[in-house]
């Protein structure tokens, strides 16, 4: 087992000759702590700057933000609700509310993503790869989104060549020249 046994009475020594600020330090709550070292009352203390050198450690149920202001934008690690969930999600200077988000939303998937009416994309510099398969945004024609050239997603009641009117069991599309298009001959999807 080898090392020297730890010495309490020195310790306790320790404690009670310190200062009242450092006796609450060492002895008493989170809150009083903080308050004690200047950082703020409660359990989330403030700093002006912090400069870290190794990992961040988030205890369950803890939440970190790194310049999460509306006037600067910034990141905000949130843990989940879940096992095994969390996102980080991410904001624009002079942003209402998140602009966009990934993380794992139930331990075995990875989720990324745009918040709901900021019109923005994911813009990939380089080559994408998969190993498994790519499931676009699913549509019906009824409610089609706006298109961007290039555009690409799956309309669930579209008609594939041949399939009579109101029967379509659905096909990926493409936007080009102003429509949603199937590739198989170029023609606008409908139902």
């Amino acid at each position: 087992m080898g090392g020297p046994t730890p010495s309490y009475a020195r310790m306790a020594a320790d404690i009670s000759d310190s200062t009242a600020s450092g006796r609450i330090v060492l002895t008493g709550t989170q809150a009083q702590g903080a308050s004690a070292l200047g950082l703020g009352s409660g359990n989330s203390p403030a700093f002006t700057s912090l400069t870290l050198s190794s990992g961040v450690i988030v205890n369950p149920g803890g939440s970190v933000s790194l310049l999460r202001d509306s006037s600067l934008g910034g990141l905000y690690l949130q843990p989940g609700t879940a096992a095994n969930s969390g996102f980080v999600e991410f904001y624009r200077k002079g942003a209402v509310g998140r602009d966009g988000y990934f993380g794992y939303s139930d331990g075995n998937t990875i989720t990324l993503g745009i918040e709901t009416g900021t019109n923005g994309y994911f813009s990939l510099a380089g080559n994408m790869r998969a190993t498994g398969s790519i499931t676009p945004g699913g549509y019906t024609v009824a409610s089609l989104p706006a298109g961007v050239a290039g555009a690409q997603i799956y309309v669930s009641n579209a008609r594939k060549v041949g399939e009579a009117a109101g029967a379509g069991t659905g096909v990926m599309a493409y936007y080009s020249n102003g429509a949603w298009r199937r590739p198989s001959d170029d023609s606008a999807v409908a139902a």
